[in-house]
């Protein structure tokens, strides 16, 4: 196909960007997902985010100079997203309910869950970037917004905050 025109050029480009988009999106379901429902808690709003970020990004995509950091530009969208979602329910917000794909641990009755919805959502949102999706310090920074120093910060004070949760929920059984 010989491109004879801008108007041309433009339309296959985009169907190029619109064909890239999708398949990078579709890449990051779990991920998204999991982010997501760590901020949120339930699965409604888990795909009101998404959705919203999908639609949000794309919008966007013109504006993204360097295509290698798409999933921590994306992520940074969704995340916005999710916190917006918080904003909006905050008079009624109940501690989210973690679901990940960690079990309670069976033999000391520790509820991981629970101590997990207890920390800000924030926190929520470093530790699990940085402990279950595997980002760097420095991706999560890009994505959550903060400097790295920050995010080291939340990490310490978030294990610190997780263990105390877990030894009081201990002590309880």
């Amino acid at each position: 196909m010989i491109i004879k025109t801008k108007r041309e050029e433009n339309l296959v480009r985009g169907a190029i960007d619109t064909e890239w988009f999708l398949e990078n999106v579709s890449a990051m379901k779990k991920t998204m997902y999991g982010m997501a429902y760590s901020l949120l808690g339930n699965a409604a709003d888990c795909e009101d985010a998404a959705q919203s970020a999908i639609f949000k990004a794309y919008r966007a995509l013109d504006r993204l100079d360097d295509m290698r950091s798409f999933k921590p530009w994306f992520l940074k969208i969704l995340k916005n997203e999710c916190f917006a979602i918080l904003r909006r329910r905050r008079p009624t917000a109940e501690l989210a309910a973690w679901t990940g794909s960690y079990d309670c641990d069976a033999v000391t009755g520790i509820d991981l869950r629970r101590a997990f919805g207890r920390l800000s959502p924030v926190n929520r949102a470093t530790f699990w970037l940085y402990h279950v999706e595997g980002y760097s310090i420095a991706e999560t920074a890009k994505i959550t917004g903060a400097p790295a120093g920050t995010v080291k910060s939340r990490l310490s004070r978030t294990r610190a905050e997780l263990r105390k949760l877990l030894k009081s929920e201990e002590e309880q059984i």
